[in-house]
C-alpha cells in the first residue's frame, strides 16, 4: 500500500487519517513526472501525508525524510520538494502492518501491500 492510497482511507466512521503500524516497509522506484506531482498536491489530504510520515518516522522508517507542515502551492517550482513528495506518496509501499482508525479503534491489516478493510457492523473493539 502505497501513502498516496493510505490518503485515500478512512476509518468505518469516517476516521481519519488512519494510523499506520508497520511491520515491513519497502522502498520502490516510481518514475518523477514533475507535472503529475503538481497535479496531485491539490488532490491529497496534505495533514493525512505529515500524518503517514510521522507514523513511519516514529516507528524508525525513513527518518531522512522531511515534508512542509504546509502544502506547496501547485505552481512550485521547487524541483527538490516535488521529488520528495513524489518519494514519499509513490515510493514508499506498506507490505505488512496495521491501520488503526483514531475514531473506533478498529484495526485494519495490510498484508502484501494490500490493505483489508472489511468492516462488520457494530465493531469496534478493532480487528486485525
Amino acid at each position: 500500500m502505497r501513502i498516496l492510497t493510505h490518503n485515500l482511507l478512512t476509518g468505518p466512521k469516517g476516521g481519519y487519517p488512519l494510523e499506520l503500524k508497520v511491520e515491513q516497509v519497502e522502498e520502490l522506484e516510481a518514475e518523477f513526472d514533475e507535472e503529475y506531482v503538481k497535479r496531485l498536491i491539490p488532490k491529497i489530504e496534505w495533514n493525512g501525508v505529515l500524518s503517514a510520515l510521522s507514523d513511519l518516522h516514529s516507528q524508525g522508517f525513513f527518518k531522512d525524510v522531511d515534508l512542509p507542515k504546509e502544502a506547496p502551492p501547485m505552481d512550485c517550482q521547487d524541483a527538490n520538494l516535488l521529488k520528495k513528495i513524489h518519494h514519499v506518496i509513490n515510493e514508499i509501499k506498506v507490505i505488512d502492518g496495521q491501520l488503526v482508525c483514531p475514531d473506533t479503534k478498529a484495526t485494519f491489516a495490510v498484508k502484501d501491500g494490500i490493505p483489508k478493510m472489511i468492516f462488520e457492523e457494530g465493531d469496534v473493539t478493532g480487528r486485525t
